[in-house]
């Protein structure tokens, strides 16, 4: 037990190690320089710059909160952090990150009592297969990863401690706080959240019959931090901005935005997501089948899964996007893959719950609800995956502990070719990050220096900067220019620009 405990530290070392590594070569994008020098709203009139004290800090996140969202907790975090440097907030990202994958990794050994070194690189090995597009917009873009990342820690935790019926008083306050942190955070966050505690507190109440009143506190502040979230006025203001989409009817917006959140989810940009995410769910319907008294139900479902990952794998786009590309009967064809999907994932639901997985099985339903909740939105960016991804990550890493369990060591070995797959992915991402650091050091040294010369009474007309592979980064319009002006202390008339290739 020793001995596995030292590995298992060793391998989280590791990932820390390797995380510091790959976030040691980002830089800010867009809209960091923003937050972190208070100018991301234009029409915010307070002070700007990154020499202005908590109370501005405060003041611009009242404004953000009354006129642009209420995601300012966290935002308050972001702010702080950049405030110090750049490479203080790589070091709380790489903690934040190693701190998530434990926390999978302890989720897993709770439900299944299966702890070993392996299940912990199981989860290591899942940092590894996020898929460039997602690890560019949520892990590697600061503010998108202080809403979209960030808040997982507090929500894993959360789901350790919950999964116990009988906590101390003080997890129970613990617990209390985590609900609040995580549910005021992001929209998709939030519901994944909310949804999970209040499916698992009425089926503790209605069907186990274990009335817990800490239970309900829990629920209750998670619900005071979606309310929080939910009811900004900034979140009224800013659907000025796409008045044509928010005048849809909600038939008009799931029939614009639910074959995208199918695509995006399951498509040419997620495939290492859906070896894991298909893999995972053909394995427990085939483990299941023998718990369902009506077999054919699995059958369908696994006829279905098998479909779905054939054609995902041998179309360019993906299974889902090759339907929607059909011209004829399109509404019944998006009719169809919505039915499919939602079948699979019933299914998936039904054979956790089978197991007494509760646990699991709502988390597949809370992960489903953080992708419906897109329909509402004007569109579906990556990052909106995230909360699935992860779940699924959960998943891979159960079903990962309950072969080990049974020690049927010809599955274990799928662990190698995955290890070589997260090391493959792992390196290519980290070089094609290390390529852009010397340009992006480049260009912060040339702005730093711009800044100082201004200051000692030296006139400066404009800075040239180098571009980056976007690629490996984030797409920065026209008005990145405002905010890094604010960021490095450089006056709106000096001309700040990217040079042409």
């Amino acid at each position: 037990m020793k001995n596995n405990k030292i590995k298992v530290a060793l391998l989280f070392l590791g990932l820390f190690l390797l995380a510091l590594l790959q976030i040691h070569f980002i830089w800010l994008n867009y809209d960091d320089y923003g937050y972190a020098s208070l100018s991301y709203l234009p029409a915010y009139t307070g002070p700007k710059g990154m020499m202005r004290g908590l109370s501005d800090v405060f003041s611009f996140l009242h404004y953000h909160y009354q006129y642009w969202g209420g995601r300012v907790l966290w935002f308050f975090f972001e702010i702080i952090v950049l405030k110090i440097n750049v490479h203080a907030y790589r070091i709380v990202q790489a903690i934040i990150t190693t701190g998530i994958f434990y926390m999978l990794y302890k989720i897993v050994v709770k439900t299944t009592k299966m702890d070993h070194w392996k299940v912990a690189l199981a989860s290591i090995l899942c940092f590894g297969l996020v898929d460039i597009m997602v690890l560019r917009d949520t892990f590697y873009w600061f503010t998108a990863s202080v809403l979209y990342l960030w808040p997982i820690l507090p929500v894993f935790l959360l789901i350790y401690f919950f999964m116990d019926e009988n906590r101390k008083r003080l997890i129970d306050i613990l617990c209390i706080f985590l609900a609040f942190l995580a549910s005021w955070s992001q929209e998709q966050v939030s519901i994944y959240i909310v949804s999970y505690l209040g499916l698992m507190t009425l089926h503790r109440f209605f069907i186990e019959k274990e009335r817990n009143k800490w239970d309900i506190v829990i629920t209750i502040s998670a619900l005071v931090g979606f309310a929080i979230l939910m009811l900004a006025p900034g979140s009224s203001a800013r659907m000025d901005y796409d008045k044509w989409f928010y005048s849809l009817s909600i038939f008009g917006k799931t029939l614009k935005n639910l074959p995208e959140i199918i695509h995006l989810n399951f498509g040419n940009s997620t495939r290492i997501f859906m070896l894991l995410f298909f893999g995972t769910s053909l394995y427990t319907f085939y483990q299941s089948r023998e718990s369902f008294q009506r077999k054919w139900l699995i059958d369908i479902g696994l006829m279905n899964a098998i479909l779905i990952f054939l054609f995902s794998f041998t179309e360019a786009n993906g299974y889902f996007r090759m339907l929607y590309e059909i011209r004829h009967f399109s509404i019944l064809i998006k009719l169809i893959s919505f039915v499919q999907l939602i079948y699979l994932l019933f299914i998936l639901f039904l054979c956790f719950y089978k197991k007494k997985e509760y646990s699991l099985s709502f988390l597949i339903v809370s992960a489903s609800l953080s992708q419906a909740a897109m329909i509402m939105a004007p569109y579906f960016p990556m990052r909106s995956a995230t909360m699935l991804e992860f779940t699924t990550y959960i998943l891979f890493v159960y079903v990962f502990a309950t072969i080990l369990q049974k020690k049927k060591n010809h599955l274990t070995l799928l662990l190698i070719p995955l290890s070589i797959l997260s090391i493959y992915y792992y390196s290519i991402n980290t070089i094609g990050y290390y390529h852009n650091n010397s340009i992006k050091k480049e260009n912060d040294q040339l702005l730093r220096e711009a800044s100082k010369k201004i200051k000692a009474g030296e006139k400066i007309e404009e800075v040239a900067l180098k571009r980056v592979n976007e690629f490996y980064g984030v797409v920065e319009p026209e008005g990145v220019y405002y905010y890094m002006k604010y960021y490095y202390d450089i006056p709106q008339e000096v001309n700040v620009y990217y040079e042409e290739e």
